[in-house]
């Protein structure tokens, strides 16, 4: 295998959260609502269950909860990843902490997350507009998290990488459609060509995999023959894919077939889609001010 693939595919899965595509119960809203930049409108069973989470999430580990002190604990957050569980207490409680353990790793805080709007773009503008793209919905009304990934992520900039790829993962997960319904994922490997190894990879994967997700399309883009013979094997290497619904959801495509779920106007500007007047940093910014306002007993 030569060695050009090999450091494409490294740089694109090393971008894969862990995932979960079981169907969504609870109640769906409109494609209308879903495009919206709007608050969002969370029903009373839905806080009422964030509460829960939150009161698991205080609990010390010997009880069985979280161990986690009040100041890791924000609404904003907690409602994200208990709705990306699909309200299943236990779960959320599990993927909030290991949430907190991948902030600890990288020195970062839940307070980083809402540190001003004029440093976040100061300290993460970069790396948002060179590994992400702003797209609008898919066909079912769904977020899409596009991956683009167009330089190496450096080892000294793994704490900026890590709050960058945070904070537009939060931000695709900011409308009700989204959250309760899953997202369209696509890892677009066509700007990847020669991106070189640092050697922190996998290190990046395991963080990625801190983060649910739960995607209703999967497609990796413009990878060839030898790529996706690498990538299925660094899937099975690092147990991302350990449902075998999500593995019958993974496509390895090309540009035309990701629009069988996604509209050309949707698309990224560059490919075609419509243009937003958003740069990847605004969108980001725009987006989580959805959750301003959110409150549930804590």
């Amino acid at each position: 295998m030569d060695t050009p693939d090999n450091d494409v595919v490294q740089s694109s899965t090393s971008s894969l959260p862990s995932v979960d595509v079981d169907d969504v119960k609870l109640e769906k809203l409109s494609l209308k609502e879903a495009t919206c930049e709007t608050k969002i409108e969370f029903m009373q069973e839905e806080l009422k269950i964030c509460t829960e989470v939150a009161k698991e999430l205080r609990k010390s580990k010997s009880d069985g909860g979280g161990g986690l002190n009040q100041n890791q604990i924000r609404p904003r957050e907690v409602a994200l990843i208990t709705l990306i569980s699909k309200c299943r207490v236990d779960k959320a409680v599990k993927k909030y902490t290991s949430f907190i353990d991948t902030l600890n790793e990288y020195n970062l805080t839940v307070d980083s997350l809402y540190e001003s709007s004029e440093l976040l773009t100061k300290k993460l503008k970069q790396k948002w507009c060179k590994n992400y793209e702003v797209c609008g919905v898919d066909k079912g009304g769904r977020s899409i998290m596009w991956i683009s990934s167009s330089e190496p992520n450096q080892i000294s900039e793994e704490q900026t990488v890590v709050h960058a790829g945070m904070l537009y993962w939060m931000a695709v997960h900011s409308d009700a459609v989204t959250l309760r319904d899953g997202c369209t994922f696509v890892i677009d490997t066509t700007k990847q060509k020669g991106i070189p190894q640092v050697g922190n990879e996998r290190k990046l994967q395991k963080t990625w995999q801190s983060l649910p997700l739960r995607p209703q399309n999967l497609f990796i883009v413009g990878a060839s023959y030898l790529k996706r013979l690498f990538i299925n094997a660094l899937i099975k290497f690092a147990s991302v894919f350990s449902n075998s619904k999500v593995l019958s959801r993974i496509r390895f495509v090309e540009m035309d077939q990701v629009k069988e779920a996604i509209s050309d106007e949707n698309m990224p500007m560059a490919l075609g889609g419509k243009d937003r007047m958003q740069t990847v940093d605004k969108w980001v910014l725009t987006r989580l001010a959805n959750y301003e306002g959110l409150e549930f007993d804590m």
